[in-house]
């Protein structure tokens, strides 16, 4: 079931095990789990033990599940799937060093204010620099990002489709998005800090 899931699908892999071994049945069943609606994603980057972002007609998904990525992500024994709807991304961003980089996914909720990092990692994250440990980071070398420039570029025109749809306020305005930023802050996904911030972007 989970291969004719994928039938559709264009996968990138970030890195020669994974495509010599294709992505982890951990990570198949996950996406499988979590795709809106249960539809298949028309694009799916994987980075190894680094995690997954899977492309929708309306939202991407960032993946990090399995015993390894889940470790990695420090979420052992567990992983992490974050959806972000594209009405909600505000950009996608690509910052590199000489061979490797890291994607983000930036939100009102996820600024890319912090630098993050493979040279800057704190114990247990504490320095939020970490991108295997971020919800809205893929870490990606830069040839890898080179080559999906076309399906990137795909992505950013979903999102100005949909702000272009969405330029009213959208059901439930601004309480309903403080209300999702505060859920997040209680689940300890955003620290104070963070809050605040999005917090005074919402506001305004």
């Amino acid at each position: 079931m989970e291969d004719n899931f994928f039938q559709g699908t264009e996968v990138v892999y970030n890195d020669s095990t994974t495509k010599k071994f294709g992505f982890s049945s951990a990570l198949k069943k996950s996406i499988v789990t979590n795709s809106p609606s249960g539809q298949s994603p028309w694009f799916v980057i994987t980075s190894g033990s680094d995690g997954a972002l899977a492309a929708y007609e309306t939202e991407l998904i960032i993946l990090k599940v399995g015993a390894i990525t889940g470790f990695m992500a420090g979420a052992t024994g567990g992983g992490r799937v974050t959806h972000f709807p594209y009405r909600q991304i505000t950009t996608i961003e690509y910052n590199s060093g000489f061979l490797f980089g890291v994607l983000e996914v930036l939100t009102a909720s996820y600024s890319g204010a912090t630098n993050k990092d493979f040279w800057n990692i704190a114990p247990s994250n504490k320095g939020q620099t970490d991108p295997r440990q971020q919800n809205n980071t893929l870490p990606l070398d830069k040839s890898t990002f080179k080559q999906i420039t076309p399906q990137l570029n795909r992505i950013r025109e979903l999102i100005e489709k949909t702000h272009r749809g969405n330029s009213a306020v959208p059901t439930g305005g601004l309480s309903e998005e403080l209300e999702k930023l505060s859920e997040l802050h209680k689940k300890g996904i955003l620290s104070d800090d963070e809050f605040s911030q999005a917090k005074k972007r919402l506001i305004g």
